[in-house]
């Protein structure tokens, strides 16, 4: 189309691993790694990746990270960790604690940031019930570096 009429290509390479601990039958521990990065033109940002909020959304590299709004931290490259640990208080109910950490800016990768103590954090603290429908969670977040706060519901799988 006539949107880009000077268009080079690019790519985006991304990963993602995760494990799951179980400490017990009522206490679990879940550590994931993200990452990614544009090869080639830098011109068009808009399939960068972004960071914010609590949810999957497995389209436009749009990645959830808690104490942030939606779509609030945009980049071409990021690393992210996940930690979150799961308590069953009582059967299909869930105390989650969770925090999560990250390197996102243009070039990470290139300059070596990558590698170099987190620019962002956030942290949450929530409740989850298993229903016929799936989970009902609530989750309040908090980020050291912005002071601000967000709460973040959610109802079903995620397909």
């Amino acid at each position: 189309s006539g949107f880009n009429t000077n268009f080079d290509r690019f790519s985006i390479a991304k990963a993602d691993i995760g494990y799951a601990f179980s400490f017990n039958d009522k206490l679990a521990l879940k550590v994931e790694s993200n990452g990614g990065f544009k090869i080639g033109d830098k011109s068009t940002n808009t399939l960068g990746f972004a960071l914010g909020g609590y949810g999957a959304n497995f389209i436009n590299n749009f990645y959830s990270f808690y104490g942030y709004d939606y779509i609030s931290i945009l980049a071409d490259s990021f690393v992210k960790a996940t930690f979150t640990l799961d308590y069953e208080l009582f059967k299909k109910h869930h105390l989650i604690v969770a925090a999560n950490f990250a390197n996102i800016e243009d070039g990470i990768f290139e300059t070596g940031e990558w590698l170099t103590a987190p620019d962002y954090s956030g942290y949450a603290i929530g409740y989850s019930l298993e229903t016929f429908l799936g989970p009902l969670e609530g989750k309040y977040t908090y980020s050291p570096e912005t002071g601000q706060s967000h709460w973040f519901f959610n109802l079903g799988f995620w397909f």
